[in-house]
């Protein structure tokens, strides 16, 4: 998986650490660090208490999560992911981890004039990188809104043919029709 948006600083700030030697360029991500792991150790350094998420795991399940190597090669942006641990697990720690280390999309849409209740305002929203949440979110920022039944007609036609396209054919669709001025995608938190 290749990331995109990857901000170095905030992901050294978020349990990631930059490796550089023998020509590699890799960020690590030390699981046993992960916000979805609540773990306890003995003197030892073995496992007496392990959660996952507030539910308890067994140690042997513990142990494969932090064995787990989990890094972005800097050079290709890829994610690599070794490990023996439960799939679900891993990817749910991996997820956060990831996310915590890109810089989040910032949506903008200015909305047309003829558009009762919020004329002149901007609507924002964090973008994801799944286009359907997107949409879901975006919809949502209409629900609210007091329109012409004109208006609401073109709303809805455009979303009953444009729901299970891309957020920015979506987006052009309503421009087109004149429901929105523009839109910006644009990257920071």
């Amino acid at each position: 998986m290749k990331i995109e948006n990857l901000d170095l600083e905030k992901a050294l700030q978020n349990g990631w650490t930059e490796w550089k030697k023998y020509g590699k360029n890799r960020l690590y991500f030390n699981t046993k660090g992960s916000e979805l792991l609540d773990l306890g150790f003995y003197n030892s350094g073995n496992i007496n208490f392990s959660e996952f998420k507030g539910e308890k795991i067994s140690h042997s399940d513990a142990n494969k999560l932090i064995a787990s190597k989990v890094y972005i090669d800097l050079d290709t942006m890829e994610l690599h992911v070794e490990t023996e641990a439960d799939e679900d697990m891993i990817n749910e720690i991996v997820e956060v981890a990831v996310e915590k280390a890109t810089a989040k999309k910032e949506l903008l849409v200015e909305v047309e004039e003829t558009v009762e209740g919020i004329t002149g305002n901007v609507l924002d929203m964090e973008l994801s990188d799944e286009d359907d949440k997107n949409i879901d979110r975006l919809s949502d920022l209409f629900t609210d809104v007091v329109m012409s039944e004109a208006d609401y007609d073109k709303l809805t036609d455009i979303w009953n043919t444009q729901v299970a396209s891309s957020l920015e054919k979506l987006l052009e669709a309503l421009k087109q029709a004149g429901l929105i001025i523009n839109y910006k995608i644009s990257g920071g938190d």
